[in-house]
């Protein structure tokens, strides 16, 4: 059973980035300049999110509660 959901996960993960954080736009919704690089070496949440994604909707109370605690980064899409 274990060696069955470790097959699932790195199937359904076979896409993610793994790594060091690849360059983004660093641009808000605003036009303000972001400085990533100012969040690395601590923890940050870097979301990505759109707005007809019912996923999205759901985790949405959480990062609440994450934003709380650490920075949050949200990256709609679209």
């Amino acid at each position: 059973m274990i060696a069955l959901l470790l097959a699932a996960e790195r199937f359904m993960t076979r896409n993610a980035l793994r790594g060091a954080l690849p360059d983004l736009p660093n641009v808000t919704v605003q036009g303000e300049a972001l400085d990533l690089d100012a969040l690395r070496g601590s923890p940050f949440v870097l979301h990505f999110w759109a707005g007809w994604c019912p996923i999205c909707k759901l985790e949405n109370g959480a990062i609440n509660r994450l934003a709380k605690d650490y920075p949050v980064v949200g990256v709609a899409m679209q």
